[in-house]
């Protein structure tokens, strides 16, 4: 009994010892597997599409860039919420001093906080698509009507802090879109916003102007 129990101990070291040959030791400059990319930067150019504004403003361009943060859920799905600061202007239609017909700006500047979910899936090894949707919060920091005159006269020469008139320091959007991205960092994408809440509030010629943000954007961003 004994002694085959010692055979079958020098029969299972035989085998542990034949694998250990078989493990192969990587060297030590063997590159390490690469971290995922987390942060990312977006410039974007901008139409903003005012809805509801009886025909008080009409569209204007603008710019907006920040940095994104990219956050995997399960599978292909991931939460990126970003910070975005933001220039965009509107037209003002119909705008009269002193009954002169004056062409007149809206300066809108301020912060936008995306929070956008999303599903992301491989095209070709170096190309996925991604798409999107989520709330977006904004911000106003400033928001100032500047005037020109169509025919004759001076401007005015104070801008018109459009706070007092009617504008509010936050709005919603609900937003879409969608990115594909090149080698896992180059980005290119078209999104849109739909206003959800209003930007402004105000009475026009006896009816309530209550005007919402639309917005169209054109993004290229780079992830690190």
């Amino acid at each position: 009994m004994k002694k085959n129990i010692c055979l079958l101990v020098m029969a299972v070291a035989a085998g542990l010892s034949a694998s250990a040959q078989d493990v192969t030791v990587l060297p030590s400059d063997e590159p390490t597997p690469t971290k995922p990319l987390r942060w990312g930067v977006r410039l974007q150019a901008d139409i903003s599409l005012p809805s509801g504004s009886l025909d008080t403003y009409t569209s204007g361009a603008g710019v907006s860039g920040g940095v994104v943060y990219h956050l995997p859920v399960y599978g292909g799905m991931y939460f990126e919420p970003s910070v975005m600061g933001y220039f965009n202007t509107f037209s003002v239609e119909n705008y009269m001093v002193n009954n002169l017909p004056y062409s007149a700006t809206v300066r809108n500047i301020g912060i936008r906080i995306p929070l956008n979910l999303g599903y992301r899936f491989n095209i070709t090894d170096g190309i996925s698509l991604s798409l999107f949707t989520g709330p977006w919060f904004n911000f106003n920091i400033s928001a100032r009507q500047y005037a020109q005159p169509n025919f004759e006269g001076a401007p005015p020469k104070n801008s018109k802090n459009l706070f007092d008139y009617g504008w509010h320091r936050f709005d919603a959007q609900w937003g879409f879109g969608v990115t594909a991205t090149f080698s896992g960092r180059y980005v290119i994408g078209i999104s849109g916003g739909v206003g959800s809440s209003a930007l402004v509030k105000r009475d026009v010629n006896g009816k309530l102007c209550k005007m919402r943000r639309n917005s169209f954007s054109v993004t290229l961003g780079y992830n690190f």
